[in-house]
């Protein structure tokens, strides 16, 4: 029985070693302000980065599970390399080309203006090995706008995005504040102050989805940036 047991570890570990397709995190937190009304569109997301492994070309299947929202109000969507799909589906697929085919996966969520927190899980997996599979957690966090201005929120004006170097970052409505930039983990990777616009190196960021966030006694604000 033991040796049963150890030839199953083994195997699975094969498996997993001979992984057919990476992606860049797997665990993502996504940050924003919620609508301040009903008729509201807010859209907060976080996205990563898929990439083939495989010689040949090769079908990619996703399936969503453990979605947990504050209200029935939010929803979720999931765009893979091909197509973004709503709530009303769970699991479809998508197919790589070959070897270094790489393609951007994002996470959203709808909040409308209702505030808190969520989260679901996406499986990835082989369509030919289901074993071979990689799940991203995906956790989202919608402030109240209380205090801020629907102009303030929409004026945080990010450039270039993505960006490579440097990013411009401006807002004239709020003066004087703190300016913080979360990486696709939720880990606070720059700080500065802030006073109407500022210019940050990101040359040294590594490659993803960045959440800026810029709060002072005018409010706050966010946006996010992609760091190519």
């Amino acid at each position: 029985m033991f040796k049963k047991i150890t030839l199953i570890i083994i195997a699975l570990v094969g498996l997993n070693a001979n992984a057919q397709f990476t992606i860049d995190e797997d665990t993502l937190y996504a940050y924003g302000f919620v609508g301040a009304s009903s008729s509201d569109f807010s859209d907060i997301y976080a996205h990563t980065v898929i990439r083939s492994k495989a010689p040949a070309p090769e079908t990619v299947k996703w399936n969503r599970f453990n979605v947990s929202l504050p209200s029935t109000e939010w929803s979720t969507a999931i765009c893979d390399i091909l197509s973004c799909r709503g709530p009303e589906i769970s699991s479809d697929s998508f197919a790589f080309s070959g070897a270094g085919d790489t393609g951007i996966l994002s996470f959203h969520f709808y909040t409308k203006n209702i505030r808190g927190n969520g989260s679901f899980v996406v499986r990835f997996s082989r369509a030919n090995n289901p074993l071979d599979f990689k799940d991203v957690y995906i956790n989202a966090q919608g402030w109240a706008p209380t205090g801020v201005s629907s102009s303030m929120r929409t004026l945080l004006n990010v450039y270039p995005n993505p960006v490579n170097d440097f990013v411009n970052i401006n807002n004239p409505l709020i003066g004087k504040a703190d300016l913080k930039v979360y990486n696709a983990q939720g880990q606070l990777v720059f700080e500065s102050a802030f006073e109407n616009s500022a210019k940050v190196d990101v040359s040294n960021f590594t490659s993803g989805l960045y959440t800026i966030v810029v709060q002072g006694e005018k409010g706050s604000t966010s946006s996010t940036f992609v760091k190519s």
